[in-house]
């Protein structure tokens, strides 16, 4: 390895460690300097999109994982952050397009059902949306995030109770950086 991929290397563990410790702002420029550092290498650029969704960054979010997925097509995260991003800009059919076809080619994967549960739900088909997070909760008992995206959709449907037995068991599986998050929905 050469010195200045041992730099980059250094750089990306500490926007790592940064973003660990939820300092998200200078966690950015820290991949933002990886990412320039590396000759715009896109596969760091997942890694920034990922940050850049967490920070509502959405449209520049989208712009960087296109560039990572245009690298690594077959990447899982890659999917499911684009489809985040697209769905925060409301763009429900683009998200849909980019998860049904890898719902059907992993079927097993139970975070592709979760977001196609969370477009569903952030497009008001709610109802339609409660098989597609069973589903997920199915292949993965009392994951967090999949609790989380159930509990507001039950939300949505006015099955209160439900919804904060979700959020409180999502509390317990979530990392500590993504548990604000739920303790304001409740």
């Amino acid at each position: 390895m050469s010195t200045g991929d041992q730099d980059i290397e250094a750089m990306l563990a500490a926007a790592r460690s940064l973003e660990d410790q939820g300092r998200l702002g200078e966690a950015f420029a820290a991949y933002s300097d990886a990412f320039e550092r590396s000759g715009q290498n896109p596969f760091l650029a997942g890694d920034i999109g990922r940050l850049a969704l967490r920070l509502g960054q959405h449209g520049i979010a989208e712009q960087l994982l296109i560039i990572h997925l245009g690298s690594d097509p077959a990447s899982l995260d890659g999917r499911i952050h684009l489809a985040h991003a697209l769905r925060e800009q409301h763009r429900y059919d683009e998200a849909m397009a980019l998860l049904a076809p890898a719902v059907q080619s992993d079927p097993g994967e139970a975070v592709l059902w979760a977001a196609l549960g969370a477009v569903l739900t952030a497009q008001g088909r709610t109802v339609e949306a409660l098989p597609f997070l069973d589903e997920a909760l199915r292949l993965r008992p009392g994951a967090g995030r999949l609790l989380y995206a159930r509990a507001n959709a039950l939300t949505d449907l006015g099955h209160f109770g439900r919804a904060i037995a979700d959020y409180e068991a999502a509390l317990r599986d979530l990392p500590e950086a993504d548990r604000d998050r739920v303790r304001v929905a409740m």
